[in-house]
Order: C-alpha cells, then structure tokens, then sequence
C-alpha cells in the first residue's frame, strides 16, 4: 500500500503515542452491536467504521470511513480529487474525540497506519482509537499491529467499557444570553418610536433591559460610523458602507441570544445612521427567516453529508453565514478573495474585507476541515487562497449550488433575486430586506422622497 497511487505514504510519526483502547468481546455480543449503532455521531464527536470483514483494498478502506462520516454515497463512488485527504480532512474537521473500528480482527495489519494517520498528531483534539476484538485467535489484524507497536499506548477492557464513550453535546446554533434574555414579542414600531413603544408596552424589568441595550448599542453604532465614514463623503458614503456595514451587523446579530435582541440592535443601528444622514431601511416581510445567518442544525447536517470533497461543503457553508452572488455578479465582496490567513485555525471565525465574523459552534466542521485539505496540498505562502479555483475552473458559488441542492433550509430561496426600493445593499441585506440610503445630497439638503421610516 506504500506505493498506492490514489493514497500517499504517511510521513513520519505523529509526536505523541496513539491511544489505544481494546475492547475484548470474544463471544461477539449483540449488546456490543447495538451500543455502536447508538454511539454513530460525527457530530457528537464519534465515529464509527464497519470495514469489509477481511478486505485489503484502499477503495473499500477509504468507503468505510467516509460512511462513518455520515456521507451519503451513491452507488458508484467516483473519487474526489486526493481521497484520503479529503477523508482526513473531514475528521479533523469534525475534532472527533472518539474512532472506533467494529470487528477490527478482520481488518488486515496494513491498514494500521492509515488509522493512526486519521488520529491526528497532538493533544487536546487527539482522538482515541477503540479496536472491537471478537476473534478467539492471534491473526494478524490492525488489533495485534498496534499491539506490537512501541509508539501506541495500548490497553485491554470488556465490553462494558463502551459506556463509557458519551458523545459531545449538541453545539448551540445561537449565542447563550448573559442573564435574562431579551423576549422575541416586542412592539413592531419603526426605529423612530421603537425605544418609546418598548417603554411603554414592556413591563418595567423588561423595558429597562431592552432600553440598557438599544443605548449601548446606538452608542457604539455611532462609533463605528465615525470610524468607517469621512467628513464630505456624503454622497458616496452608503454605497462604500455596505460591505463594511454587513459585516459589523453580521458579527453582531449572529451573536444574538434571541430575535428580540437582534430587533433592539437593529432599530439603534437604524437610529444612530438618522443622525448622519443615513437611512437604513428596513422592510419587513410576512415568513422571513430573520435577520440571523440561514446556517440552521438541518441545513449544516444536509451539507456535511451531501459532498466528500471539502470545498463545495465550505462553500454551501459560508454562502448561509455571509451570502455572494457569482464573481462576475457580486459587486461588493466574493470568496476568491479569501486566504487561508482569513480563517482562524479552529474554524471560529473569518476576516472578510478586513472585518471579523465569528462562525457558529455547529457550522465549524465544513470551513476547518476545507482548511485542513488545503494545508495538506503542499507548503503554504502568505496570500494562498482558502477556494483554489482558478479560471476556468468552476466559481466558489457554483461550487456552493451543489452542496446547497441536498437541503431544503438554504435560507430565502428567492434571495438572489428580492430587489428591494432603491438603495445601496449586498446580498446578505437583500436578504434580510435592508438598504441603505443616503437622505443628504451633494447639496447638503434633506431628501425625503419616498421616505420609508423602518
């Protein structure tokens, strides 16, 4: 298998010894069967491999652990581009805790450092290898190589030790609120009376909280536009503001604990905008999704399963946490312009145009192992795009449309093509059916044509 083309010879050693649990169940128990069947969760952290009792093929090797992933295989399997990369790649990704091998007596002694290759090297995210030994004999298998192997810490248990495996709790698809959070049934006021209709509707508790909110919120809204907008500007400021805008109110709803506090947000941000000059219009809509990200549990599961390769799964993935359109479509912002530098190490967050957006706990395993796949394809220089597509190679959006087609939770289907009253916006406010619009002309006098106080 050294010289195999398809997957290449490990490099050297990982830096720590791989550890190794046995679990001896020489009388093949059901009970051990259907503990595994409940332990399945790539999510939670575990996987599961069931090899071809006996196989020494790569291809069924590599099958095997990608339906551990959870991947939805069809029935010819056409490779991705560098397989067994991208197979490792996703389990780093998913930082799993946990990598058992059912019946692990019948996989053949070779494919022992394919196994530890998929532990990854060091602490605190390296996974535990559990071996489920049913043979009443000493054959060769990858169970007596990593026995006979100095640089694995090996231990022998019963069957029961199995319960001791327990799953990572599910990841929160939304911020935790600090304290009481902000209820979702407010007063649905313009921005204008908003803070006036809270104090009045809400009980005193709840209308102090609220009100502590939109103040600290209109503060620093006001801020970040001293800071992002130029005296004399005023004429070309909100379309040079809507990137910059998307992402700082991005950052900031998505870390909402609630839709309540995303609303309060909102209507300060709008309120702090009025005093410059600036309308951000807001359109409310009967169904709409909400001003989050689209990256809900259904959808982030669709997508992990839906693809191998690991660049259409982070495109699917950051189009739901911060949309674009095709390249020579998208005016404001496009992921071709991302680097491997943008995007932290663990996947909590991306630099787009500059700014930080964090990445929800749940979202993360697409983005780090796409990450992962591309630090394994070679030394890396300063400047190395995250999406290595180059013309005329397929766009990041395109790629994004084939992870995307495996879910029905994409979001707003109709995003792309919702144009909202005339103003300045990316598609990530089109989405949410925001603009912004200048209300001072190049004359310095007010416009309030078609006003639209939202």
């Amino acid at each position: 298998m050294a010289g195999d083309p398809t997957v290449p010879a490990e490099g050297p050693g990982p830096a720590e010894p791989a550890q190794v649990t046995v679990i001896r169940d020489t009388d093949d128990l059901p009970t051990t069967g259907r503990r595994l069947r409940e332990l399945t969760d790539p999510d939670g952290g575990i996987v599961v491999l069931r090899p071809v009792p006996y196989s020494g093929s790569i291809n069924d090797f590599l099958f095997c652990v990608l339906e551990g992933l959870g991947k939805h295989l069809p029935a010819r399997l056409s490779s991705p581009q560098r397989p067994w990369d991208q197979a490792k790649a996703w389990v780093t990704g998913y930082r799993l805790a946990h990598l058992v091998v059912d019946r692990a007596h019948t996989m053949p002694a070779e494919f022992a450092p394919y196994l530890r290759a998929l532990l990854g090297p060091h602490r605190p995210h390296r996974t535990r290898l559990w071996l489920i030994d049913a043979s009443r004999t000493t054959a060769s298998s990858v169970v007596t190589a990593f026995g006979r192997d100095p640089d694995s810490q090996v231990r022998t248990v019963d069957p029961r030790e199995l319960d001791r495996i327990r799953p990572r709790p599910p990841a929160a698809t939304r911020a935790k609120a600090i304290g009481e959070p902000i209820p979702d049934d407010l007063p649905a006021d313009n921005f204008l009376t908003f803070r006036a209709a809270c104090i009045r509707a809400l009980d005193r508790n709840t209308a102090a909280r609220v009100d502590q909110l939109w103040l600290k919120t209109f503060q620093a809204a006001r801020t970040w536009l001293r800071a992002h907008r130029k005296v004399g500007e005023a004429g070309q400021a909100p379309d040079r503001l809507a990137l910059p805008l998307s992402i700082h109110l991005a950052a900031r709803l998505y870390r909402c604990a609630s839709d309540g506090e995303a609303l309060v947000r909102l209507r300060a941000t709008q309120a702090a905008f009025l005093r410059d000059g600036l309308l951000l219009h807001h359109q409310t809509w009967p169904g709409a999704p909400g001003l989050g990200h689209r990256l809900t549990s259904t959808a982030v599961a669709a997508i992990n399963r839906a693809t191998i390769a690991t660049g259409p799964a982070a495109a699917a993935t950051l189009f739901l946490l911060f949309p674009f359109d095709r390249r020579g479509d998208e005016r404001y912002w496009h992921p071709s312009t991302l680097t491997m530098d943008d995007v932290t190490s663990t996947a909590t967050g991306i630099k787009i145009n500059g700014e930080y957006l964090p990445i929800p706990a749940h979202a993360r395993p697409a983005i780090a192992a796409h990450l992962a796949f591309r630090q394994m394809q070679g030394p890396r220089h300063p400047g190395d795009p995250f999406f290595d597509l180059t013309p005329p190679h397929d766009d990041v959006r395109t790629q994004a449309d084939r992870a995307l087609t495996a879910t029905t939770a994409a979001g707003d289907p109709s995003a792309d093509r919702v144009e909202p009253p005339a103003g300045h916006g990316t598609l990530w406010m089109r989405q949410r059916r925001l603009i912004l619009r200048n209300l001072v002309g190049n004359a310095h006098t007010l416009d309030l044509s078609t006003p639209a106080w939202t």
